[in-house]
């Protein structure tokens, strides 16, 4: 699997890696913690919506292992809260035969021996699933009879700020494993480097929403064209780049032609990237990981097109671009030249793994392709 552009060996998100050549691997393995401390925002805040309306009913409490959390009613288990790579999934105590053809998308995990109390698995991609869970929470409720009742919600979102992995190795939340296996034949390896369209494709729903959103907005304004280069796609007024944007890792990323420091102390969450050369017309930078970051993203493009004096058209017609982006597989990308393979010389994956992530996030874009210079 390919993770931030480097590849890994990955079994159930657990890295191996094999720092001395000598045949045995340190395995990390990720417990429910360390995922949800190292998940995405918008993660976070699904779980905390969801947790809250748990735990919204009379004598239901949670309970949180290494693999999961769970919420009993007494003794039963009425469900569950797992992550698996970037998306939280919840398994709920109903059969989930009687949810085929019916709006849930649900799948049945009956046959995992730990969940067989809670077969039916749905995962929480964006917010209309969110909403759809309520739906899913409150049948399972009342098939066992319990009552919903007035709680103070929590923010669950703020107690598990994002933390690197060396302090979670150190408090035990990620746990190192020592195991036999193959070291890697040959000098080096090839990993897959993607380009801006195949992250999107690959992107969870959401980040492909938020995409859909920010260029609707952009392009519903006149004389503003865009192109998509390999690294990211750029939006212009003219000969001027009003906007850019791009994907690191699971979160996209705004660029606008605004000043950063008219910004300070503001409501807006950005930071000023004008120190690299290739973003230096477009030097704030939003990372675009909810609603509300979405909601502010909007907000400053019109600001920006105000700047430029670009109008809006007469006649405005929304694109779905989610609908035009649907999931490939890697090797189907690979296929069509979207992702490409990229020799390296060496075979310790830790070595990799710690060189690839010293650089700077955005070194990579530091010299400007014949694309974005045109």
């Amino acid at each position: 699997m390919v993770v931030d552009d480097v590849q890994y060996i990955i079994k159930d998100d657990r890295f191996l890696f094999n720092p001395q050549d000598d045949g045995w691997y340190i395995l990390l393995e990720k417990t429910f913690t360390a995922k949800l401390i190292q998940a995405d925002e918008y993660v976070k805040d699904y779980y905390t919506e969801i947790k809250n309306e748990l735990l919204s009913y009379k004598k239901v409490h949670a309970r949180m292992s290494r693999k999961r959390e769970s919420f009993n009613f007494g003794r039963v288990c009425l469900a569950r809260m797992t992550i698996r790579g970037k998306t939280l999934r919840l398994h709920l105590a109903l059969d989930a035969k009687d949810y085929e053809e019916t709006k849930y998308k649900v799948e049945d995990t009956s046959q995992i021996k730990s969940l067989a109390d809670t077969p039916l698995m749905y995962r929480i991609k964006n917010d209309r699933r969110l909403k759809y869970t309520k739906d899913l929470i409150a049948e399972v409720m009342a098939k066992f009879g319990v009552e919903k009742q007035e709680i103070e919600p929590v923010d669950y979102t703020s107690m598990y700020p994002y933390e690197e992995t060396p302090p979670l190795i150190e408090r035990r939340l990620i746990i190192q494993r020592r195991v036999k296996g193959k070291v890697p034949e040959g000098n080096g390896f090839d990993f897959a480097q993607k380009t801006f369209k195949a992250k999107l494709i690959q992107s969870d729903d959401i980040v492909k929403e938020y995409y859909s959103h920010l260029k609707n907005e952009l392009l519903a304004h006149r004389k503003i064209h865009d192109r998509m280069s390999k690294k990211r796609e750029s939006f212009r007024f003219g000969r001027d780049c009003v906007a850019r944007m791009s994907i690191r890792g699971k979160t996209l990323k705004l660029y606008l032609a605004l000043n950063p420091q008219d910004y300070v102390d503001s409501k807006y969450k950005f930071e000023d990237v004008s120190d690299v050369k290739s973003y230096a017309d477009t030097p704030f930078m939003m990372k675009i990981k909810n609603p509300r970051r979405l909601k502010y993203a909007l907000e400053l493009i019109d600001v920006v097109m105000d700047n430029v004096g670009a109008s809006l058209k007469r006649d405005l017609h929304e694109t779905d671009y989610v609908a035009d982006l649907p999931f490939e597989s890697t090797e189907e990308l690979m296929e069509k030249g979207l992702v490409v393979n990229v020799h390296v010389k060496s075979n310790s994956f830790v070595a990799q793994h710690f060189s690839f992530k010293a650089k700077d996030e955005d070194a990579e874009d530091e010299v400007a392709s014949d694309e974005d210079n045109d």
